[in-house]
């Protein structure tokens, strides 16, 4: 009988070392795509948040803003206007409620209008030099309109109208309606950056306080 010798095989074939390396690969691009996918999801949530975070302190701006007006006697001008043209239509209003204590210092003129750039927000002290102005843009909001309800007269009821022709009054409710782009951000009260709304209205009740003296 022929003896057989066992011999030992020192290192790898070189089809050996192609298989390990495509099996390291593939488990890497598995893990890199879990990661990225676990990555984008933390970001999703954290962006939802901020959103709802935005949003609720945008409206509570607006609310501020709308709710503490002038007496009509103190200034010049109407306390509330809605103008319209080919972009939509235009919010101008006086307000004393733009910076903390609200009602107590001074008088701003705040204006909600749109371009193609979004919603524009502006407000400055109508007497200069008190503030800063305020400048927001909400690059989200793709389109924008005011309604306001005019107070039950003698035999009529109340009734929503798309204009605001008296000067020395406001109206009962107003209604800021948007509509909304998918676009997300984030904001904070003096300057607001890339805000995004939902498309719910923001029905804002004046104060009685507001109507004629």
């Amino acid at each position: 009988m022929t003896a057989r010798r066992s011999t030992v095989r020192a290192g790898f074939t070189l089809i050996e070392v192609i298989i390990a390396i495509t099996l390291t690969a593939i488990v890497l691009g598995i893990s890199a795509a879990a990661l990225s996918a676990a990555t984008m999801a933390r970001t999703t949530v954290l962006t939802h948040q901020r959103v709802d975070e935005t949003e609720s302190r945008l409206r509570v701006l607006l609310t501020d803003m709308l709710q503490h007006a002038p007496a009509a006697e103190s200034v010049n001008e109407p306390l509330l206007t809605i103008e319209r043209d080919g972009r939509g239509a235009s919010l101008l209003f006086l307000s004393t409620g733009v910076l903390e204590p609200f009602g107590t210092g001074p008088v701003w003129r705040v204006r909600l209008t749109m371009d193609d750039s979004g919603l524009q927000l502006d407000a400055a002290p109508i007497t200069g030099g008190v503030a800063s102005a305020i400048h927001a843009t909400a690059p989200s909001v793709r389109a924008f309109d005011v309604r306001v309800l005019e107070s039950a007269r003698s035999g009529e009821a109340a009734r929503w109208r798309s204009d605001w022709p008296i000067a020395n009054a406001r109206p009962e409710l107003v209604a800021l309606d948007f509509t909304d782009a998918a676009f997300r951000g984030t904001t904070d009260r003096v300057h607001m950056s890339h805000v995004a709304l939902h498309d719910v209205p923001l029905v804002v009740p004046l104060s009685p306080l507001d109507r004629p003296r």
